[in-house]
């Protein structure tokens, strides 16, 4: 089974300082649990802007939502009374 996808999108203001804390409790899970996740990382808010002329990127967008697909077809697997679509 592959390992579960996650984007960071770490934004602005906190977000960097918050994610870069995160991904210290993602790799702990590695570590420690042998539970692995195939981490990913795009820009969003004002450093997007700066970059792309847009604080969301079309790729981004399309990133995050390719992986809510995932999520949902995960849990729906699991739970068969899940009615719940991106």
């Amino acid at each position: 089974m592959a390992n579960p996808s996650i984007l960071i999108l770490a934004g602005d203001g906190i977000g960097p300082e918050v994610m870069t804390e995160v991904k210290k409790v993602i790799g702990w899970f590695g570590e420690k649990r042998d539970i692995h996740f195939d981490v990913s990382e795009d820009l969003v808010g004002g450093c997007a802007y700066d970059k792309h002329g847009t604080p969301l990127h079309d790729d981004t967008m399309a990133k995050a939502l390719e992986l809510m697909r995932c999520f949902w077809a995960r849990l729906a697997a699991r739970n068969t009374t899940c009615s719940i679509s991106p």
